[in-house]
């Protein structure tokens, strides 16, 4: 929101003037640094040029940072200074400042089991956050009728309260009631903040005045928290994670946010992802990207008597803040680090110039991009690095450039576990039987850099154990292996002195094989091309259970699909296909067998018309070898069938062998592990390794919110979203403590401009690098549309007054007779200025 990024919300793809044109009268922000060098001035009078207010963050790491300067994350950020910039630069746009957002869902910040103690921890931070907002408004003099309103946003999803242990959010019970007897100054000024992501209907009945006993209302007064239930309410994020189309986000925002029903909340903000992008007709013809945008709207309704500043029309509408993949150029080849964290070796070294072009996809993603940090902020999956890797190079290595991302390692005894556990948007899950589920399809490009190793690529093979995973949630007995492990390309590095490293390959692991064996494969000609060769045991309905690794890897398979015979192959060598080349992987998974499908040297402008009736004679002319295929019921929460196929097998825990005989489920929201992990490496090695890889695209499947919880989980566990403990991974930087939040620290520490790709798409002159435009699609106009009969029987909005808000006036002298020191100065005072008007 700096003039840096102009192009996006000013003069270009002018975002702002756009939401204002389709009917949003509030944006919210979610970070806004002020003061070093950066200048939102320019974006504050865009704002109010389109009609526009502006919710502002106090964010979460100002929060904490302000009362735990000496944590090591917060050593290099100035809270209170960065507060005091924010309310110093706002204060001259007073009139088009809707709201104070202090903190989002703090109550869970830095903790993945949040309890009721570390809430009350979390409450200390904001009560200080708040004292030091207050003190910086007086500082600098904002009018008090322009004081803007006060939001502590809290979740839906928790129940952290000891005194309100069956409410929805209940972290409000215990923020609110402090804050009001702490700053009875808030009185009239703070809003009962809400993050809800529940169906309309839901949301309705929850938020109805005086409604039933159920509702917010009801529970708060039942809790004899009657102040708390008198507060107006703010939803400061609202919305459905899975339409299916613009319409079904419009009517979700009309159930969730319109008025109509007593106790409507004050204001809504409304998020969501739809994406409708057409797939290419043809080879020649490329996808329709214009219709590719992220939604979301925002208003306020309902103003209280007196406050007339605020945006009172309930009208909301759509924007689109992500530009769509372009075939433009989009990276720029020399490296854009700034300061001494930009010169690190593994940031300043120049990309592949392979990937100077944009990507383009086969199909349309149903999930939100990769290709930014919050996607991979967690380490679940770090324990099976812990023994190899001292270094961690996780966030001093991860970067985003335009359609690419990379991490990489510098030395021997460093390494990068990048996870997706945490975030929820990016989960995913295997289709169920007899359900309309569609075949789950994951695509993406990667580039293996190997170009350090160019006289002894060899020795890139024996070390590197890099992979993309994917595993389950869960914890304890319901962790890993229980919930399976998809390595869908994982380079498997010399494990045998007597042979060489086997290159990329995949494999699947469940409950009964944990870490080795593979599971779920039968000798078919895709993995056992040339016969078992004595290296499996082989069970009930074909399943094997191999002591040897002579099942197929991707370079015996790509050497295969070029016609060479089985003599002349040697593993070790034929993994050097897949190293300093854009490699192209489609993926397809079943109730019943998954396929995975890769092409090297592949043009990733022009992928083929990929889908999932494409058959493997059709990928074999497009050029894809067939590189791997399971077997199993992997849409199931229990999954049997490789169970039953080696009954007298214990099952695993991730505890070791366990006498149970629990059979696997897949469908327990499966996230991804990106990582580089070198094995029995010499730590004075300096050869560096770089690992590049495209957005993600997943289709079909299910989301996080269809997840199965296992058949025999105990009652009260929420299995399909805990996670097993990473303390083991000490390795990382920050210690297990921060091992989950170690690109936020990043962030909040050295604002990185390369940790998101959109961000970067603006750091390259324009001229050169175009910046997408956005294209009024018509579901834009349908979800503009979906508010206009609640809007119509409303007044009319008022304009937001024209900014800088003038100064206060000058005190007049005081009336009244004055004490006698105060008189003799008032008279000389008088006697000075009656001089000066002689003069």
């Amino acid at each position: 929101f700096t003039e840096d990024f102009a192009p996006m919300w000013g003069a270009g793809r002018a975002d702002l003037a756009e939401m204002g044109r389709l009917g949003a009268n509030a944006v919210r922000l979610y970070s806004w640094r002020a003061g070093s060098g950066r200048n939102h001035e320019p974006f504050l009078e865009a704002a109010v040029a389109a009609d526009v207010a502006v919710a502002l963050p106090i964010d979460n790491w100002l929060v904490h940072c302000l009362s735990h300067a000496e944590a090591q994350p917060c050593q290099a950020l100035d809270a209170a200074a960065a507060i005091s910039a924010s309310v110093s630069e706002a204060r001259p746009h007073a009139c088009a400042i809707a709201a104070w957002v202090v903190g989002t869902e703090y109550e869970k910040f830095g903790e993945v089991q949040p309890t009721v103690a570390s809430v009350q921890e979390r409450q200390r931070d904001l009560e200080q956050a708040l004292a030091h907002l207050l003190e910086a408004e007086a500082a600098v003099g904002w009018p008090p009728e322009r004081l803007p309103p006060i939001t502590v946003p809290v979740s839906l999803d928790t129940y952290l309260s000891e005194r309100c242990p069956t409410l929805r959010g209940s972290a409000a019970c215990e923020f609110y009631p402090r804050l009001l007897a702490r700053f009875p100054q808030l009185a009239g000024r703070l809003l009962l903040g809400l993050q809800a992501y529940l169906p309309g209907p839901d949301l309705r009945r929850l938020l109805q005045r005086p409604g039933g006993p159920d509702s917010l209302h009801a529970q708060l007064l039942a809790a004899g928290l009657p102040e708390v239930a008198a507060l107006p309410t703010l939803l400061t994020e609202v919305g459905s994670v899975e339409p299916t189309s613009p319409a079904a986000a419009a009517a979700e925002l009309a159930a969730a946010c319109s008025g109509g029903y007593e106790g409507a909340p004050l204001g809504c903000f409304f998020n969501t992802y739809v994406t409708r992008r057409a797939p290419p007709a043809s080879l020649n013809s490329p996808p329709d990207w214009s219709a590719h945008v992220r939604w979301g709207a925002a208003g306020f309704h309902s103003a209280a008597s007196g406050a007339e500043w605020r945006p009172t029309s309930h009208r909301l509408a759509a924007f689109a803040w992500d530009p769509a993949p372009s075939p433009q150029p989009r990276i720029d080849l020399r490296a854009l680090g700034g300061g001494a964290f930009g010169q690190l070796p593994q940031r300043s070294r120049p990309w592949n110039a392979q990937l100077a072009q944009g990507v383009r996809f086969a199909g349309t993603s149903e999930w939100p991009s990769y290709l930014d940090w919050r996607a991979w902020d967690s380490c679940q999956g770090c324990r099976s690095a812990s023994e190899h890797i001292s270094f961690d190079s996780s966030a001093s290595s991860f970067q985003v450039q335009g359609d690419w991302m990379r991490i990489s390692s510098e030395r021997g005894d460093a390494g990068a576990t990048l996870s997706g556990a945490d975030s929820a948007w990016h989960w995913f899950n295997p289709p169920r039987d007899g359900t309309d589920d569609a075949p789950l399809e994951i695509e993406f490009y990667f580039l293996l850099d190997g170009s350090a190793f160019s006289a002894d690529i060899d020795a890139l093979t024996d070390q590197m154990w890099g992979a993309l995973w994917a595993f389950s949630h869960g914890e304890g007995d319901f962790g890993w292996p229980s919930g399976g492990e998809m390595d869908l390309l994982e380079w498997l590095p010399k494990f045998d002195a007597r042979a060489g490293g086997l290159g990329a390959a995949s494999g699947f692991h469940n409950v009964l094989t944990g870490a080795y064996p593979p599971c779920c494969m039968k000798a078919d000609p895709v993995m056992y091309p040339y016969g078992l060769q004595g290296s499996a045991v082989v069970g009930g309905d074909g399943f094997l259970l191999p002591h040897d690794s002579k099942f197929s890897t991707w370079g015996e398979a790509m050497q295969r699909l070029a016609g060479r015979p089985q003599a002349t192959m040697n593993r070790t060598k034929a993994a050097r296909q897949l190293y300093n080349n854009v490699v192209h992987v489609y993926a397809r998974g079943t109730s019943s067998t998954f396929d995975i499908f890769a092409k090297q040297r592949a043009n990733p402008l022009a992928p083929p018309p990929i889908s999932v009736t494409t058959t493997a004679d059709t990928m074999r002319a497009y050029g894809y070898a067939q590189v791997f295929r399971a077997y199993g019921d992997f849409g199931s929460n229990n999954d049997c069938s490789f169970h039953n196929a080696f009954p007298m097998n214990r099952a695993q825990s991730n505890h070791g062998p366990w006498d149970g005989k629990r059979c696997t489920n897949w469908h327990q929201n499966m996230h991804f592990v990106w990582s580089i992990v070198r094995k029995d490496v010499n730590h004075e090695e300096d050869r560096a390794i770089v690992f590049y890889l495209s957005d993600i695209h997943v289709r079909g499947g299910s989301k996080h919110t269809a997840a199965q919880e296992p058949v025999d989980s105990p009652p009260g566990r929420r299995v399909v979203t805990e996670q097993d403990d990473v303390r083991p991974c000490g390795w990382l930087e920050g210690g297990p403590e921060a091992c989950n939040v170690r690109l936020a620290n990043a962030v909040a520490q050295l604002d990185p401009h390369d940790f998101t790709s959109h961000r970067v798409s603006l750091q390259v002159p324009s001229a050169e690098y175009p910046v997408d435009t956005l294209a009024a699609t018509a579901g834009l106009e349908e979800l503009s549309t979906a508010m206009s009969a609640a809007a119509a029987a409303e007044p009319p909005r008022p304009k937001l007054c024209a900014p800088p808000f003038p100064s206060p006036p000058p005190i007049p002298p005081p009336s009244g007779p004055l004490p006698c020191r105060h008189l003799r100065r008032h008279l000389r005072l008088r006697r000075l200025r009656r001089r000066r008007g002689r003069r």
